[in-house]
C-alpha cells in the first residue's frame, strides 16, 4: 500500500473519531476553519498560502475516560496544562503565484514559491484565567503527497468552477518532497481591559519549533463591541466585536519553502535562508458574533513578502464557525 494512501485512510478515520467522539457530545467545542485567498480580496487567486482548513475540538472528558495516550496525557499535565480532550487536525496548501493564468506550467517556477503541502493533526494543552491563556500543541504531520494538497486544490476548482471549466494545477509534481514532521507550539495571550466590556487589547507572543516550522511571533490585538470576560469558550456569553490584529515574526526555518530539516536536497525547488525573509508582518481584520453558544467569525489576513523575489504583499480571507455542546 502506497504512502499516500495511508495517511488518506488514516486522515478520514481521524476526522470521524474526532467529530464522533467530541463535537457531538455534551459539554465539548467544536470548530472548523476554512482560509482561502478567494475569499477577500478576489483578486487573489491560488498563490501563496492559498487554502486551509482547520478542525479543533475541545472536550471536559478526562483523558483516560476517552483513551488519550498516557505519554501526552502525562507531557501536558507536567507543564501544569488541563486535561481535557483536545484534538486538532489540518491543512495547509501553498503554490506559486504564477499558478493563476498558468495552470498548465509543469516546469520548476524558480523565482517563485515552490508547491507545498502540510497535512497534520495533534493534541493541545491549555490554561485559561480570566486575562491570561496559554497553550501548548504537540503536532504531527507530513508533507509532500501524503498531504493530498493537489487533491484538495484541484477538488476545490472542481467543486466551485469559476468558468465552464474548472482549471487545474498541473505543477504538483515539483511540490517539496515528502517528510514526517514534529511541531512543538506554544502561545501566551495577557488580555488588557480597557473599557468595560466594550474595549480590550490583547498581548500576544508565540512560537513553534521542529523539522518543519521554526519561528517566534509577538503583536497586540485590539477588540472592540460587546466582548467575552475571560478566555473560557465553554462560557456562555452572547457578544460582537470587530477587531484589528498586528504580528511581527522572526522565521529561523519555513519547510514548505526551504524543504524538511532532513531532506532539503531532495526537492526539486527550494529556497536557500538568503532567498528568505527574517521578518514578516501579519495583519488581520476581524467580525465575530456569538448568539446561543453559536459563534461565526471572518477575517482578512495580509501578509508581507515571506520571500525576496516575491512581488507583492499576500492577502486571504477566514471563516471560522464554532459551537458549544451542552
Amino acid at each position: 500500500m502506497k504512502l499516500t494512501t495511508i495517511f488518506q485512510i488514516v486522515f478520514i478515520f481521524s476526522v470521524i473519531i474526532a467529530f464522533s467522539s467530541n463535537g457531538l457530545n455534551a459539554d465539548s467545542f467544536a470548530s472548523l476553519q476554512f482560509d482561502n485567498d478567494t475569499f477577500w480580496p478576489a483578486k487573489n487567486k491560488d498563490r501563496w498560502y492559498t487554502q486551509g482548513m482547520l478542525y479543533e475540538s475541545r472536550g471536559t472528558s478526562k483523558p483516560e475516560d476517552v483513551g488519550i495516550p498516557w505519554l501526552l496525557d502525562g507531557f501536558f499535565k507536567n507543564f501544569g496544562f488541563n486535561r481535557r480532550n483536545n484534538w486538532l487536525l489540518g491543512q495547509k496548501i501553498y503554490t506559486p503565484g504564477s499558478v493563476d493564468g498558468s495552470k498548465d506550467r509543469t516546469d520548476v517556477i524558480r523565482d517563485d514559491r515552490p508547491y507545498a503541502g502540510w497535512l497534520y493533526g495533534g493534541g493541545f494543552g491549555e490554561k485559561a484565567h480570566e486575562n491570561h491563556y496559554h497553550r501548548l500543541d504537540m503536532i504531527v504531520g507530513v508533507m509532500g503527497p501524503p498531504a493530498m494538497s493537489d487533491i484538495s486544490q484541484n477538488g476545490w476548482h472542481a467543486a466551485f468552477p469559476e468558468g465552464e471549466e474548472p482549471y487545474l494545477s498541473r505543477g504538483w509534481k515539483n511540490q517539496i518532497r515528502t517528510e514526517i514532521g514534529l511541531v512543538m507550539g506554544y502561545t501566551y495571550n495577557y488580555r488588557i481591559p480597557v473599557y468595560s466590556r466594550i474595549l480590550d487589547s490583547i498581548l500576544e507572543a508565540n512560537g513553534r519549533f521542529g523539522n518543519v516550522f521554526q519561528d517566534i511571533e509577538c503583536g497586540v490585538e485590539f477588540r472592540l463591541g460587546w466582548l467575552p470576560t475571560s478566555f473560557d469558550v465553554f462560557r456562555s456569553e452572547n457578544g460582537f466585536r470587530i477587531s484589528y490584529k498586528y504580528l511581527k515574526k522572526i522565521v529561523i526555518h519555513n519547510a514548505t519553502m526551504q524543504g524538511g530539516l532532513f531532506n532539503t536536497d531532495d526537492s526539486p525547488h527550494t529556497f536557500a535562508s538568503s532567498e528568505m525573509k527574517t521578518g514578516v508582518d501579519t495583519e488581520k481584520f476581524g467580525l465575530q458574533a456569538r448568539i446561543c453558544d453559536l459563534t461565526v467569525e471572518f477575517s482578512a489576513v495580509h501578509i508581507s513578502k515571506e520571500f525576496v523575489t516575491q512581488p507583492e504583499d499576500h492577502y486571504y480571507g477566514i471563516i471560522k464557525v464554532s459551537k458549544v455542546f451542552k
